[in-house]
């Protein structure tokens, strides 16, 4: 993914919920990304610029293309895909938001899977904001925080008129960008990946770096791991020409038959026998 990357670190509230914009991405995907989940409280709403692809939202596969506009949230399970010939742009907001009130929980479990397609007018706020991002200007942070503050404040009426349950923990700036480092490092999936790696890299210990991921995620470091490589094994077995060996050392499994294993517990079949249920010219 080559992208246009911003870290404002932005908090304000929004009568009753409690927000903070930790980063703001604007570029091209050029790699699929596989399926994974936000930590708590993690949001992330997807503007497409151009392109076209699709998206996985739970159990529904929808075409996306230039317009769209889809948002993600704890614990949905979704993946993207460009559309090779003509890869999708897309404009990113990573949110953290939180709040104790009943109604206001409702109103961000049914955000935290939202989809509206053709979204237009979407594009000139976006733009607006990315502008700002890049000067410093008189009064710049009052107004980022308002022009996302329209952003949120449209995007939650659409949610709330398209059809008319969990924040829990208090966690600091830093734990919250953990969490998104955390989940950024495992959709990267590296072959080298490891507890003592993703630990240094957020100045944590292996101790607290395994603490974050089972409070935020549910699972271990090495299950979250297992998840993620299986997930990214089910592209490639899908969608390339790779052999299934190739795979194998392309996601750091120690041996084929490590892989084999680890991918059969995951999804209940062998990699050549998800393979086959592809047809041939997708593989």
């Amino acid at each position: 993914m080559q992208t246009t990357t911003f870290y404002p670190k932005l908090s304000f509230q929004l009568e009753n919920l409690s927000i903070q914009l930790i980063r703001v991405s604007n570029g091209k995907i050029t790699d699929a990304i596989p399926p994974h989940k936000h930590g708590n409280h993690n949001f992330e709403i997807h503007y497409i610029t151009s392109g076209s692809g699709w998206v996985q939202l739970e159990d529904n596969r929808i075409p996306i293309r230039a317009g769209d506009l889809f948002v993600t949230g704890p614990g949905i399970l979704h993946s993207q895909f460009s559309n090779f010939a003509d890869p999708m742009a897309e404009y990113c907001l990573n949110l953290v938001i939180r709040t104790d009130d009943e109604n206001a929980t409702i109103l961000l479990d049914r955000f935290a899977n939202f989809f509206e397609s053709d979204l237009q007018l979407f594009k000139s706020s976006s733009l607006t904001l990315l502008d700002e991002l890049q000067w410093t200007r008189p009064y710049h942070k009052e107004s980022r925080i308002c022009i996302l503050k329209m952003i949120l404040i449209d995007l939650f009426r659409r949610v709330q008129s398209a059809n008319p349950k969990k924040a829990t923990q208090k966690a600091d700036t830093n734990l919250s960008e953990r969490v998104l480092l955390i989940d950024q490092y495992f959709i990267a999936c590296p072959a080298e990946a490891s507890l003592s790696d993703l630990a240094e890299q957020l100045y944590l210990s292996t101790r607290q770096t395994q603490r974050i991921i089972r409070e935020s995620f549910g699972v271990s470091f090495s299950e979250k791991l297992a998840e993620a490589r299986c997930s990214k094994a089910e592209i490639l077995l899908a969608e390339s020409d790779l052999k299934i060996g190739e795979i194998a050392v392309l996601l750091g499994f120690s041996s084929l038959e490590h892989f084999s294993r680890s991918f059969k517990k995951m999804t209940g079949l062998a990699p050549s026998t998800y393979r086959k249920s592809f047809p041939a010219d997708q593989t």
